[in-house]
C-alpha cells in the first residue's frame, strides 16, 4: 500500500518541521472551527442573555413560579378568580396546603415556597377614620424589608407612620372591629424609593391616576399566618392565597427555564385538588395567570422568539466565516504544491497518482488542522463568553459546537487534499506552453454578483427589520447580501488587478532597484499575489460593513430610546411641581398633557410645556433632528408676541399634516383654547411618546391655566443620578409615578437582536481577519526559497541589505494596503446601499442615522501597518539566515 512507503510514513513529522506553514494552517483551522462553533454558542448565549434582561427589567419576583387557590361555588358555574372567600372551609383548605405545597415543591425540584397573602383595598374602622383604606399583607421575611420605627413583642399588625397619624392608632392599640393589636410602626413606603422586595406591590403604595391623586391603600403587615387568616376571616373579605417558588435567576438559561416550567406544571397537577372541598365551595390550586409573578413562561417565549429570529441571520454569518477560513485551508493545499513542486514532479515521474499526493498533503497538515480545531473550539467558547451577549450557555451548547467544529475540520482536510491533488495533476501532466483552459478565463464572479443583486432586490422588497411580539427580528438577507456581494466584488477586483500586473511587470525595469524587485516578485507569482489580496480584502470588507451597520443600528436605537425618554433620566409624578433652584439644579421641569381632549389645528396631539431656560441643559439632542440648533429653537419659543410660538413635530407617517411653519392654529386642552403660532417643525424632538399623534412644544410660562380634567404628568428630565432627582422632587412633596430611561425604553430585548446580529458579524469579521495573516504567512513560506535565491544572487551582484529591505516593504505594503483599500471601499459601498433599511422601528423617530466608526478604520489600518512591519521583519530575517551554499544548491 502506498501509504506505507517512507514519503507518506514521514509525512506527519515532515509537516511539523515546516513551522511557518504549520502555524498558518493551524490558525486557519482555528478560525474555521471558531466560526463553525460560534453560531450555536452565540444563539445559546443570546437567548440566555435576553432572558436575563427580561428578568432584570421586571421585579425580582416576577419569574417566580406562583400557585394560588381558586374558589368555585358548585352549581353556580361561576368561579371567583384570584380570590378565595375566607370561611371555615377555606381555613381548613389553606391549613392542608400549608403542608402539601412545600412537600410537592421539593418533589418537583422547586425551592422551598414563600407565602404571599394579600387582601387589597378594604376599609377598616379606626378611632379617627371610620373608613380607612388598607391592604393587608403576610409575606415570609417581610419585616426585614421595611424601615421599622418602633415595635413591641406579640402577635398583631404593623402599620405605617402615616397611618398612625391619620387613624390615631399607637403601639398597643386595637382595631375596634377585629380586635387586632398594633405591635409595630414602620415608615410609609410611599415616602422613599420602593425596595426590590416590594417592587411587584408598588401599585398598592402609590397613586395611579393621571388626572388627580386617588386614595392609596395603606399597607398593613400581619405578624404571622394564623393571625392573618383569623383577621381576614373576621373581616369577611376576599384575599389572595399564594405560594411562590423563589428560584435563583443567576446564570438562568433557556434550557433551565424550561425545566423550571416543567417542574411548576408537575407541582400544579399534583396539588390541583389537594385542598379539601365542601358542599358550598370547591378549591382548586392553579398557576397564577396575569399577575405580577409567574412571568417566566412569557419571558421564555420571548427569548425563544429572539433565538428563532437570530437563527436566520446568524447561520449565514457563521457559514460565511467558516467558508472564508475554509478557503485558506484549501489555499494551503495549493501553496503546498507550489512549495514542494520539485518533490511533486519527482514522485509523479515515478508513477505516484495525484490522489496519493493529495493524501500526502493531508497527512502533513493533519496535526496542525486537528490542533487548530481544538484551539478554535476553546476560542469560540471564550470569545462568546467575553464578547458575546452573555456568559451563560445551555448545557448542550458546547457539545453541539464541538460536533460542528469537527465537521468543519473534516471538510477542511478533505478540501486541502482535493486542492493539492488537482494542483499536483496540473504540475505533473500539463504540457509546457499549453494555453489556459476557457474555464480559467471566464469571470465566474459575475454570477456571484448577479446573486448579490437578486438578494439586494429582494431585500428592498421586504422589511429589513420586522417586529414580532415586540422583538425586532433581522431579515437574513441583510447579512447574506454583503457576504455574497463582498465575495463577488473582491474576486472581480482581484481578477482585474491580476491582469494589470502584466503591465506593471513590463514597466518595472525603469524603476529603482527596490521597486523593481518588489514588482517582479508580485507579478512573477500572480496567482499567489492575488490570492493574498483576496484573503486580506474580503474580511476587511465584511468588517467595514459589520462595523458601520452595527454603529448605525446602535446609534439609531440609542437615539430612538433617548428621544422617547427625553433625557438619560426622566422621572414623572402626578403631584404638582413648580421650578425652584433645587429642582433646576437637578433637572428641567416640564408638564405633559395628553388624551383625546388635547388637539392642535383639529388634530390630536401631545403637549410638552417646557422651561426653555433649562431645557437645553438636560434634553437629548442630535444635530440631524432639525434644520436649526436646539439653542435656536429655544430662542424661538421665547420670542415675544401676543400669540405664543410653538414647535410642531408631526407624525412620521404624515409629515405634512398639521399647520405649516409660520401658520397660526388653535391649541385645545379640554375647554382651554388658545391661538398659537408654529415657529418651526423639527423632524423629531426629545420626549415623543405617541407615534401616532403630533407633539406640540410650548413655553410653560406662555400657557394659561389648563382645564383640570385634562390628563397630565409632571416630568423632570436630568443627566444626574436618579436619587438626586428624587431628592429635589421631595423638597416639594412630589412622589415618583414612574421612571423612564433609554435602557428601559429598549425594553430588554426589543432591539437587542439587531445590535447582537451585527455585533456578531463584526466580531467574526475581525476574527476572520486573522485569515489574512495566515494567508500572508503562507505567501511568505511559498516565496521563501525564490526570495532567498534572488537575495543571495543579488548580494553577489552588489545588492545592499537596505535595498532588499525596502523592496520587501514595497512588496508587502502594495499588497496589503491595496487589500485594505479594496475591502474598505467595497464594505462602504455595501453599507450605503442598505443603511436606510436599518430603521428598527419606523413608527418611532428618528430614522436610521448613518454612522461610520472612525476608530474602526484607524484601528484596522494600524493593524495592517503592524502586520506589514512584522512580515517584512520575518522575511528579511529568513533571508539573512539563509546559507548561500544551501541556497545555490536549491535545497529545501
Amino acid at each position: 500500500m502506498i501509504l506505507s512507503l517512507p514519503p507518506w510514513r514521514r509525512a506527519i513529522a515532515l509537516g511539523l518541521r515546516q513551522r511557518t506553514v504549520a502555524v498558518a494552517v493551524a490558525g486557519a483551522a482555528a478560525i474555521l472551527a471558531c466560526a463553525a462553533a460560534s453560531g450555536e454558542l452565540f444563539l445559546s448565549s443570546a437567548s440566555s442573555e435576553s432572558l436575563h434582561r427580561l428578568v432584570a427589567a421586571r421585579c425580582p419576583d416576577a419569574p417566580y413560579p406562583a400557585l394560588r387557590v381558586i374558589g368555585t361555588q358548585p352549581g353556580s358555574g361561576s368561579s371567583i378568580p384570584d380570590v378565595v372567600p375566607l370561611e371555615t372551609a377555606t381555613l381548613r383548605a389553606v391549613t392542608t396546603l400549608e403542608t402539601a405545597v412545600p412537600r410537592q415543591f421539593a418533589r418537583s425540584g422547586l425551592p422551598a415556597p414563600q407565602r404571599f397573602w394579600l387582601t387589597a383595598g378594604i376599609q377598616v374602622r379606626t378611632p379617627r377614620a371610620p373608613g380607612f383604606l388598607t391592604s393587608w399583607y403576610y409575606r415570609d421575611g417581610q419585616f426585614a424589608h421595611v424601615r421599622a420605627i418602633d415595635h413591641i413583642a406579640g402577635h398583631g399588625i404593623w402599620i405605617t407612620d402615616t397611618a398612625a397619624k391619620t387613624t390615631g392608632l399607637t403601639l398597643g392599640s386595637r382595631l375596634p372591629d377585629s380586635g387586632e393589636r398594633v405591635v409595630g410602626i414602620f415608615r410609609d413606603p410611599a415616602t422613599y424609593p420602593v425596595a426590590p422586595y416590594w417592587c411587584s406591590q408598588k401599585r398598592q403604595f402609590e397613586a395611579t391616576s393621571l388626572v388627580q391623586s386617588e386614595p392609596v391603600p395603606s399597607p398593613v403587615l400581619v405578624t404571622d399566618p394564623a393571625t392573618y387568616l383569623h383577621t381576614i376571616g373576621f373581616l369577611n373579605d376576599y384575599t389572595d392565597i399564594e405560594w411562590w417558588a423563589p428560584i435563583d435567576t443567576r446564570g438562568l438559561t433557556l434550557q433551565r427555564a424550561h425545566r423550571i416550567l416543567t417542574a411548576e406544571s408537575t407541582a400544579t397537577r399534583a396539588l390541583a385538588h389537594a385542598a379539601p372541598s365542601t358542599a358550598r365551595m370547591t378549591f382548586v390550586v392553579q398557576q397564577q395567570a396575569g399577575g405580577a409573578q409567574n412571568a417566566l413562561a412569557d419571558m421564555t417565549a420571548r427569548a425563544e422568539l429572539l433565538r428563532r429570529g437570530l437563527h436566520g441571520p446568524v447561520v449565514p454569518i457563521a457559514i460565511g466565516g467558516a467558508l472564508i477560513a475554509l478557503l485558506l485551508v484549501g489555499a494551503a493545499g495549493s501553496l503546498w504544491v507550489d512549495r514542494r513542486r520539485g518533490e511533486v514532479r519527482l514522485l509523479g515521474a515515478r508513477g505516484v497518482s495525484p490522489s496519493a499526493l493529495g493524501a500526502k498533503a493531508m497527512l502533513e497538515m493533519s496535526v496542525p488542522l486537528v490542533a487548530g480545531t481544538a484551539a478554535g473550539w476553546a476560542l469560540a467558547i471564550g470569545l462568546v463568553r467575553v464578547l458575546g451577549p452573555g456568559g451563560a450557555f445551555d448545557a448542550t451548547a458546547p457539545t453541539t459546537a464541538a460536533i460542528t467544529a469537527g465537521i468543519g475540520v473534516v471538510a477542511g482536510i478533505a478540501l486541502l487534499g482535493v486542492v493539492a491533488a488537482v494542483r499536483s495533476r496540473a504540475a505533473i501532466e500539463r504540457v509546457v506552453g499549453a494555453r489556459s483552459s476557457w474555464a480559467a478565463v471566464v469571470p465566474w464572479e459575475i454570477v456571484v454578483l448577479i446573486a448579490a443583486g437578486l438578494m439586494f432586490w429582494r431585500l428592498h422588497g421586504e422589511k429589513s427589520v420586522r417586529q414580532v411580539n415586540g422583538v425586532a427580528l433581522v431579515n437574513e438577507l441583510l447579512v447574506a447580501f454583503p457576504l455574497v456581494f463582498a465575495l463577488g466584488a473582491v474576486t472581480l477586483v482581484v481578477r482585474l488587478v491580476g491582469g494589470g500586473l502584466l503591465l506593471v511587470n513590463r514597466r518595472a525595469a525603469r524603476w529603482p532597484v527596490a521597486g523593481y524587485l518588489a514588482a517582479r516578485r508580485i507579478a512573477g507569482a500572480r496567482v499567489v499575489s492575488v490570492t493574498l489580496l483576496a484573503a486580506a480584502g474580503l474580511p476587511i470588507a465584511v468588517l467595514v460593513y459589520a462595523g458601520a451597520t452595527t454603529a448605525t443600528t446602535r446609534k439609531t436605537v440609542e437615539a430612538k430610546a433617548t428621544v422617547y425618554s427625553g433625557a438619560p433620566v426622566s422621572v414623572a409624578s402626578t403631584d404638582a411641581m413648580h421650578p425652584t433652584p433645587a429642582l433646576d439644579a437637578a433637572g428641567t421641569l416640564l408638564r405633559r398633557y395628553s388624551g383625546p381632549e388635547v388637539q392642535v389645528g383639529g388634530h390630536q396631539a401631545e403637549v410638552l410645556a417646557i422651561d426653555p431656560e433649562t431645557f437645553g441643559r438636560y434634553a437629548f439632542w442630535d444635530h440631524r433632528f432639525a434644520d436649526r440648533s436646539l439653542p435656536a429653537l429655544m430662542s424661538a419659543l421665547r420670542a415675544p408676541g401676543r400669540t405664543p410660538p410653538v414647535l410642531l413635530i408631526p407624525t412620521p407617517g404624515n409629515a405634512a399634516a398639521g399647520p405649516a411653519r409660520g401658520a397660526t392654529a388653535a391649541l385645545a386642552l379640554g375647554i382651554t383654547t388658545l391661538p398659537v403660532r408654529v415657529a418651526d417643525r423639527p423632524i423629531t424632538f426629545p420626549g415623543i411618546h405617541d407615534a401616532y399623534d403630533a407633539l406640540v412644544v410650548i413655553d410653560a410660562r406662555r400657557l394659561p391655566a389648563v382645564d383640570p380634567n385634562v390628563e397630565y404628568v409632571s416630568e423632570v428630565w436630568s443627566t444626574k443620578p436618579h436619587a438626586e432627582v428624587l431628592a429635589a422632587m421631595a423638597t416639594q412633596g412630589a412622589r415618583e409615578f414612574y421612571q423612564i430611561t433609554p435602557v428601559g425604553v429598549i425594553d430588554a430585548t426589543s432591539y437587542l437582536s439587531v445590535s447582537w446580529t451585527f455585533g456578531y458579524l463584526e466580531a467574526l469579521a475581525a476574527l476572520v481577519g486573522v485569515v489574512a495573516v495566515g494567508g500572508l504567512l503562507l505567501y511568505l513560506a511559498t516565496r521563501a526559497r525564490s526570495r532567498s535565491v534572488s537575495y543571495t544572487l543579488g548580494r553577489r551582484m552588489g545588492l545592499s541589505r537596505a535595498s532588499h529591505l525596502r523592496s520587501l516593504v514595497g512588496e508587502l505594503a502594495a499588497l496589503l494596503l491595496a487589500a485594505y483599500a479594496v475591502g474598505t471601499g467595497i464594505g462602504l459601498l455595501a453599507v450605503l446601499s442598505v443603511y436606510s433599511s436599518l430603521d428598527v422601528d419606523p413608527a418611532r423617530r428618528p430614522p436610521a442615522l448613518l454612522t461610520t466608526p472612525g476608530t474602526m478604520f484607524v484601528g484596522s489600518l494600524i493593524a495592517v501597518l503592524v502586520t506589514i512591519a512584522g512580515a517584512v521583519w520575518l522575511a528579511q530575517h529568513v533571508a539573512d539566515r539563509a546559507r548561500p551554499a544551501d541556497v545555490m544548491r536549491l535545497e529545501t
